[in-house]
């Protein structure tokens, strides 16, 4: 899955004879689609990190090692979503050169039904629910769980830290 074999744009109805813009928007697409991959795959390493991070510090609990480890958790998650913004910023980098290669490649069909339906970019479709709640994104909704992830990483590693605590 390396993104630009991924991406078909003859299913969009883009012609790659005639269109030379299409090699550009196919390379931006591929770029934005291994962008993207990346983003998730370090979401993915952030739950897993904390399902560990959590474990064994419960696991740990009144000895030395379980404030060290919470605190270690909370810093490697603050260190991973400094390389999401990073990511999520790269992969965002192209998006007004797509909107204008898409102005030129998509067949006047398909941009007519677009904007019949309130569409304006081929790639990039609201859904009704979006339009209801602008303010609930899937970007919010990660960093909101990963706040309260370090939240919790620091927490604990108070709590396992206090000399007196509730697991003594």
């Amino acid at each position: 899955m390396s993104g630009v074999e991924d991406f078909d744009t003859d299913s969009l109805g883009f012609k790659d004879d005639d269109r030379p813009d299409s090699g550009l928007y196919r390379a931006c697409m591929a770029y934005y689609l291994h962008q993207d991959r990346l983003l998730w795959s370090r979401t993915q390493l952030l739950v897993a990190l904390q399902a560990a991070v959590i474990a064994a510090g419960f696991t740990l609990r009144g000895q030395w090692g379980a404030p060290a480890l919470m605190a270690l958790g909370a810093t490697l998650t603050v260190l991973i979503l400094i390389l999401m913004v990073i990511d999520q910023r790269a992969r965002d980098l192209n998006l007004p050169l797509m909107d204008m290669l898409v102005d030129r490649l998509a067949p006047m069909q398909i941009k007519e039904e677009l904007r019949s339906m309130g569409q304006k970019y081929v790639f990039r479709f609201t859904t009704t629910w979006f339009n209801r709640f602008p303010f609930i994104r899937g970007s919010r909704v990660i960093w909101l769980v990963m706040i309260l992830f370090i939240c919790i990483d620091v927490a604990l590693a108070v709590l396992y830290a206090w000399p007196t605590h509730i697991f003594a």
